[in-house]
């Protein structure tokens, strides 16, 4: 009794708006694991929603604060919101250029290896997108080894010496910026605002161009969001890749400092942080209400003291 009622006071304490909630059960993955009710923090409860509040998204996992935007709210008992920026999630270290952004990381070495998460709705990005990854480039792979995929929809990858994010709506449009230099940490975030393609380095902008979108998801083979590798399992990456976040916004419009860590909020669709401790398995843990969890195929994970 003891260890539950620790579990409710700790689940209404990291919601942002208050909402009336009933204990089901512990040990939950996914909303369908709690029947009629909803699962949080690996916890089932019944959740009352009170219509559309303010609520102030918070950063499940990391959450320690709330979101900067305006919370919609609408009873999905997320506590998330639907807030825009980035959640504070506490005191997140900065990140040193050119570092690893944590002891542990999944470790590509080209071929077929990958990090495949199934096709569904809610991957699908709308009127705007942020694509995120800290990355170290060994050399080799394939013919333009695949960072994220997915095909005929968007992607981040190396070729002929630059680094590349597309989107594809009729046709491709790409914004490209130098490559890194083979072995050192890099960090990357390719963000579409609706109207145009930036694509950031380290937090600094190297390329932009024009887009207009939308999006298309209705490309030919396999649909789902890779990591490592293309849907033809023929453009394997060889590094490491750490720290995998999709979002629905377009997070940055200007320089950035990158931190460690991404954070989880209410705009996030995905966020991978391929961490040991989160994988069952050889299922990579997505931290977002959305659960698209990926399989591991034949990646291996590096740690470093």
């Amino acid at each position: 009794m003891t260890h539950r009622l620790n579990w409710i006071v700790f689940f209404l304490s990291a919601v942002a708006a208050c909402r009336d909630t009933e204990f089901i059960s512990t040990g939950c993955r996914a909303d369908a694991d709690c029947g009629e009710g909803e699962c949080r923090l690996g916890t089932c409860f019944v959740v009352a929603a009170e219509g559309e509040g303010e609520g102030e998204g918070e950063g499940e996992g990391e959450g320690e604060g709330e979101g900067e935007g305006e919370g919609e709210g609408e009873g999905e008992g997320e506590g998330e919101g639907e807030g825009e920026g980035e959640a504070r999630c506490g005191d997140l270290a900065p990140w040193v250029t050119g570092t690893r952004p944590s002891s542990t990381q999944l470790s590509f070495a080209a071929g077929e290896q990958n990090v495949s998460v199934p096709t569904a709705p809610s991957l699908v990005v709308g009127s705007q997108a942020t694509l995120e990854v800290f990355f170290v480039n060994r050399g080799g792979g394939g013919v333009g080894p695949r960072i994220i995929e997915v095909i005929d929809s968007f992607n981040i990858f190396l070729f002929d010496g630059l680094l590349w994010s597309c989107f594809y709506g009729t046709d491709w449009q790409c914004a490209t910026g130098p490559g890194p230099a083979v072995g050192s940490w890099t960090h990357v975030a390719s963000v579409w605002d609706g109207a145009t393609i930036t694509l950031f380095i380290n937090g600094v902008e190297a390329g932009s161009t024009p887009f207009n979108g939308p999006v298309n998801r209705s490309g030919p083979g396999d649909q789902s969001l890779k990591f490592g590798n293309g849907w033809t399992l023929i453009d394997g990456f060889n590094g490491d890749i750490d720290e995998v976040r999709i979002s629905r916004v377009a997070r940055y419009d200007s320089s950035f400092s990158p931190v460690t860590r991404h954070c989880l909020d209410g705009d996030t669709i995905g966020l991978w942080h391929l961490d040991p401790a989160e994988v069952v398995g050889q299922v990579a843990h997505d931290e977002s209400r959305h659960a698209h969890d990926g399989a591991i195929s034949g990646s291996s994970w590096v740690t470093v003291p």
